[in-house]
């Protein structure tokens, strides 16, 4: 019997995330459907992904997987950069500049990015957030932080 050893390992993975969450939240207040707890929705959300866990190791049983290939490090280091490039400036430089900073890093992380598409991606992607969190939904957030001077 062939099996697909990336795609069982994959929804192994997600059962056993799905797993600790429900572990996790037990301590949690579940409330009533009327009024609900802090605990009520993680394990909703976690059975999901251990019924999808489910489905792809089971699908995963009979089919034979596709060779990994070789791994993009550029792609790997600047995707898990972005975010940490956006957690230590947010605070000191407001979300704009902070925005600016992480989509720009993200959009080199693909080899088949332009220096003008990920300058319209940036630009397009913090005009968005800007009017939809600070305008749209009135969150306080500042836009330029205290490290500029303006």
């Amino acid at each position: 019997m062939t099996v697909n050893w990336k795609d069982t390992a994959t929804g192994g993975i997600f059962i056993a995330i799905g797993l600790w969450f429900i572990v996790e939240s037990l301590g949690l207040d579940q409330g009533t459907s009327s009024r609900m707890g802090p605990g009520f929705f993680p394990p909703i959300l976690a059975g999901i992904l251990i019924a999808l866990g489910a489905f792809i190791a089971i699908r995963s049983l009979g089919t034979t997987g596709e060779p990994f290939g070789t791994v993009s490090y550029r792609g790997v280091i600047l995707t898990l950069a972005a975010p940490v490039i956006f957690g230590a400036t947010v605070q000191g430089l407001g979300m704009v500049p902070a925005l600016l900073l992480t989509t720009f890093c993200a959009t080199l992380a693909s080899r088949r990015m332009t220096l003008l598409m990920a300058i319209a991606i940036t630009v397009g992607l913090v005009a968005f957030s800007v009017l939809v969190f600070s305008y749209g939904l009135g969150l306080p957030v500042r836009l330029f932080g205290p490290w500029l001077h303006f």
